[in-house]
């Protein structure tokens, strides 16, 4: 309880000249909570939210489709946020564009 927040990286940056184009997201994950919180699983990609779901009791996963594009410099508009024994797997499917 009362734990401070923890956050981690896994991949890199966006080239200068490029921009990553994120054509599909496929997810899957819980936003259950515990007797410590309330459960949450939020999908951001380049600043839209794809997912915001607290407190459910089902599973939450889907595949989305369309076109998000990342420039270098707003790599961090695209994140995955989980709260208490919430969990996910989230897998972005794209290409880099000149």
């Amino acid at each position: 309880m009362e734990d401070d927040s923890e956050a981690y990286i896994d991949g890199g940056m966006v080239d200068a000249g490029t921009v990553f184009v994120v054509t599909r997201v496929a997810y899957f994950g819980s936003a259950r909570g515990d007797s410590n919180g309330h459960g949450e699983l939020k999908l951001v990609v380049g600043g839209e939210v794809l997912v915001n779901e607290t407190d459910s009791e089902e599973d939450i996963q889907g595949v989305w489709t369309g076109h998000i594009e990342i420039p270098p410099g707003e790599e961090t508009r695209t994140y995955l946020e989980v709260a208490d024994s919430s969990t996910a797997d989230v897998v972005l499917d794209g290409y880099f564009r000149p």
